[in-house]
């Protein structure tokens, strides 16, 4: 019966470690929502934490992974005075659409949206890039807060923006 027990516990271990996963996952796509509806606002940081029922450390760590993979961009405030730069909140923006230029001039384009069900017409800058440069277009990807894969149209696809740390 103990054996029954130990493979029973081994065999959830597995789907454990799974869910701890998928909820890290939603904690995130949570927190990245918070900051792109207060995108280029001067919302408290932990206003925007408290949003997405992450504690403070949690919320510097997304912060730090947001920034890193460019997605997100804090500015400093901006005053004449040095004091009230000091005591003034900065403002956090959401970069929404990059463009990657392969060897050979190939283009991958990046759309970012704070949507967990984006549509076609959520892709229109894509769209706008394969239409004007259609011989160097490779594809286009729009990250969105969702867990599903999505097509949108002819090489361009809605991708889970978790998808990039799973």
């Amino acid at each position: 019966m103990s054996g029954s027990t130990a493979t029973s516990n081994n065999s959830s271990h597995g789907t454990g470690t799974s869910r701890i996963a998928d909820r890290e996952q939603y904690k995130l796509a949570r927190y990245f929502e918070a900051v792109a509806v207060n995108s280029a606002g001067i919302a408290e940081h932990k206003t925007i934490h408290d949003a997405a029922a992450v504690d403070r450390r949690t919320a510097d760590t997304y912060d730090g992974l947001l920034e890193r993979l460019f997605i997100t961009e804090q500015i400093p405030a901006w005053t004449s005075s040095r004091l009230d730069r000091l005591i003034k909140m900065p403002k956090r923006y959401v970069v929404d659409t990059f463009v990657i230029e392969l060897p050979g001039g190939k283009l991958i384009g990046l759309e970012i949206k704070a949507s967990a069900a984006p549509r076609p017409s959520d892709a229109k800058h894509l769209v706008w890039l394969q239409a004007r440069f259609s011989d160097r277009f490779v594809a286009g990807a729009l990250l969105h807060t969702g867990p599903d894969i999505i097509e949108l149209g002819n090489r361009i696809h809605a991708l889970p923006i978790s998808s990039f740390w799973a």
